[in-house]
């Protein structure tokens, strides 16, 4: 799943937990998609993956438990973000200048 979609979707899930005032389960998707059913639904019997049971999770609750189970792929912006934080350690120690 790209970040952008997980991110909105997180946001989503968010404000649809918030308005549940008991516990719900999260819940991974044959096809990548997150939702949420009751706690007592057996959907690991119809092969989703259970993120968490949640009580009215924040943002970044939701977004840790999601992580863990989520394959993440990051959009282009991000790459090239991530392309330049790989610069090799010998580049970086010719910029280096000594303390005085």
């Amino acid at each position: 799943m790209l970040l952008a979609a997980l991110e909105s979707r997180i946001d989503d899930m968010v404000s649809e937990l918030a308005q549940f005032h008991g516990y719900r389960t999260v819940w991974l998707g044959d096809n990548g998609q997150l939702f949420h059913a009751e706690p007592d639904d057996m959907l690991e019997l119809r092969g989703f993956v259970c993120i968490a049971t949640v009580l009215r999770p924040t943002r970044e609750e939701l977004t840790a438990a999601a992580l863990k189970i989520v394959t993440v792929e990051f959009d282009e912006p991000m790459r090239r973000a991530i392309a330049s934080w790989e610069t090799p350690m010998t580049a970086l120690e010719s910029n280096l200048i000594p303390a005085m």
